[in-house]
């Protein structure tokens, strides 16, 4: 654990392995929750702060402050089986990349993101939710993307629909738009249609 209170993936012991990937619930959140015995963790961070609690294909996250991470996201439920994710105190203030986070995760049906999952300082987000294929809906109206350099694909193989202020936008097309690169303005290679996020997702325009 860092002086700043934040927990890098390793300090939480996280360690998406085949183990981790078969849990078919995870929860971060701040109570433990009914039939679970509080005095019987699976593990605790250094700070004891963290303690993680197992029940039976279900994997709980207990902190009764926000659990806030650091640095890097990429592939945190890469291919993961989990037909449910709640990420109630999850801070992700000082998050930059979140590339994969959710990538292959075929069977997830619910994800809930919280209050607290904020985007603003994240630069890689691409193929974050590729091939989440039964997932029904994803709220976006906490994501800011205004230092988001890297987009595509990042709903690759979703068959939902995307709502950008009225804007309908099919996930599975959306998937194989390119993006501008925002710090050096070169584009992609590509034969798409070329877009750019200004403002955060509520804005957008054809180049």
């Amino acid at each position: 654990v860092w002086e700043t209170g934040l927990y890098h993936l390793y300090d939480l012991k996280w360690n998406p392995n085949d183990a981790f990937r078969n849990y078919t619930k995870i929860v971060f959140d701040t109570k433990v929750p009914d039939g679970i015995d509080p005095d019987s963790p699976l593990f605790q961070t250094d700070d004891g702060k963290v303690s993680v609690y197992e029940s039976g294909t279900e994997l709980y996250y207990i902190s009764s402050d926000e659990i806030c991470l650091c640095g890097e996201l990429s592939q945190m439920f890469d291919f993961f089986s989990a037909e449910e994710i709640v990420l109630n105190n999850f801070n992700t203030d000082e998050v930059t990349n979140m590339s994969l986070m959710f990538r292959g995760c075929k069977a997830l049906r619910v994800l809930d993101l919280g209050s607290n999952f904020n985007t603003e300082n994240v630069e890689y987000m691409y193929c974050m939710f590729d091939y989440c294929n039964d997932l029904q809906s994803v709220n976006l109206s906490s994501f800011n993307t205004k230092n988001a350099v890297y987009m595509e694909s990042m709903f690759a193989g979703m068959k939902i629909n995307l709502n950008f202020d009225g804007n309908i936008v099919k996930a599975a097309e959306f998937a194989y738009y390119k993006f501008i690169d925002k710090k050096n303005k070169e584009q992609y290679d590509g034969y798409y249609t070329h877009y750019a996020w200004i403002g955060g997702m509520r804005r957008w325009y054809e180049d």
